[in-house]
């Protein structure tokens, strides 16, 4: 199965403090910009148990994750609601100015996508959906223009929870589904962002 594409990243901010067991409600989601990578690491134990000289169990569980999104821009209302950055409007005329301090903490979002697959020259779309991650900024650079464009983006790093979402005490990290169609891949991402 060949992974030839991504597209369609958004986030949805937390709407209130989750309680553990139940669902997570989400304010109104939006497409962050256009999708360029999603580089998701799953961070696992590694616990072995040793018994007569040899292993014979082990722990792999999942402990977290953690997502480095790169796209080809950064939108100014996600700058306060996925990066936690300050907004004030002040002066005349009014300017609004964002501004990051010691404290600052981004919120928890949901984050999703799709990516594209193809199996025997046919296509399928397989979605992401991450139930609460918290984004910073990576560094900023600023390069002048040369001969030749080097195109600059955005990169931002995430750190994903594993969230108990029913009564069942289980812990879920992300749901994913493949679908055979672009459009089924993009209702899915949109019911669990809560968009329109």
């Amino acid at each position: 199965m060949a992974k030839i594409g991504m597209k369609y990243a958004v986030y949805a901010p937390f709407s209130g403090t989750h309680t553990p067991g139940t669902a997570i409600t989400y304010g109104t989601g939006k497409k962050l910009c256009h999708a360029i990578s999603a580089d998701v690491t799953i961070n696992r134990r590694d616990n072995p148990l040793y018994g007569d000289d040899t292993k014979i169990e082990n722990d792999k569980g999942i402990t977290d994750y953690s997502i480095t999104f790169t796209g080809d821009d950064l939108p100014v209302s996600s700058w306060t609601e996925l990066l936690g950055e300050t907004e004030v409007s002040s002066g005349t005329p009014a300017a609004v100015t964002h501004y990051a301090i010691k404290d600052s903490n981004p919120p928890y979002v949901g984050f999703g996508y799709y990516r594209v697959l193809m199996v025997d020259n046919v296509k399928y779309f397989e979605s992401f959906w991450y139930h609460q991650v918290q984004f910073a900024k990576a560094d900023e650079n600023a390069t002048t223009k040369n001969q030749n464009i080097e195109w600059g983006t955005y990169q931002i790093n995430g750190t994903g929870f594993g969230v108990e979402l029913d009564s069942t005490g289980e812990t879920h990290f992300y749901d994913h589904m493949k679908f055979d169609t672009e459009a089924e891949a993009i209702a899915w991402i949109k019911a669990r962002a809560g968009i329109t």
